[in-house]
């Protein structure tokens, strides 16, 4: 799996780093950094954002997600753990980092579910892109508080075992999936 989809995200960062690139021009040179508060109800999950002005209109995002936890013991155990990375351009049609934005991303993602639903696991991969719209508010000239919410399609390939620790692999799968994903409240600091 990883030898399809790596040429994959080396090309497609490679085109949207080209196409910010030309976009660009002088901006204010805002910088910002966010978190989703949504995020650590998953579990724990930590995360972070970093995104750059790069015009009035638009500005560039990389971010990521990671959840190394467990809970739980034996048969009650239970995870969502994950290792995710972003790339992500989005439009704003006021100001960056003010009002409503539409935008686009490659995102990969490593991860170990387990004992949510049932008491099987999926360790695998996956990469793909998605869309997402929000609304940035402004509470101060500052910080910000985000919302919106995302779909993300791709492919992916996983294993799936009879128990959340050290069961029998059941079978391997490999497919396309689209989701609803990143449904975010952010608190966003401007610099």
């Amino acid at each position: 799996m990883n030898r399809q989809i790596f040429p994959f995200l080396r090309i497609s960062a490679i085109a949207v780093l080209i196409f910010m690139h030309q976009a660009a021009r002088p901006a204010e040179n805002k910088i910002a950094l966010s978190t989703n508060l949504l995020g650590y109800a998953a579990l724990a999950t930590i995360n972070a954002d970093i995104g750059i002005a790069l015009q009035r209109h638009w500005s560039l995002h990389a971010g990521g997600r990671y959840n190394p936890f467990s809970y739980g013991h034996g048969a009650d155990r239970f995870h969502i753990k994950q290792g995710s990375g972003y790339l992500q351009a989005r439009y704003w049609p006021w100001y960056s980092f003010s009002g409503w934005y539409a935008g686009g991303k490659l995102q990969f993602s490593r991860f170990n579910t387990g004992g949510i639903l049932s008491g099987k696991t999926r360790q695998g991969d996956a990469a793909g892109f998605g869309i997402e719209g929000g609304y940035a508010l402004m509470l101060g000239k500052s910080i910000n508080l985000e919302f919106s919410i995302g779909i993300w399609s791709g492919w992916t390939s996983f294993a799936e075992y009879s128990s959340p620790r050290c069961g029998p692999m059941e079978r391997e799968v490999r497919k396309f999936f689209i989701f609803p994903d990143d449904v975010k409240i952010s608190i966003q600091i401007l610099f």
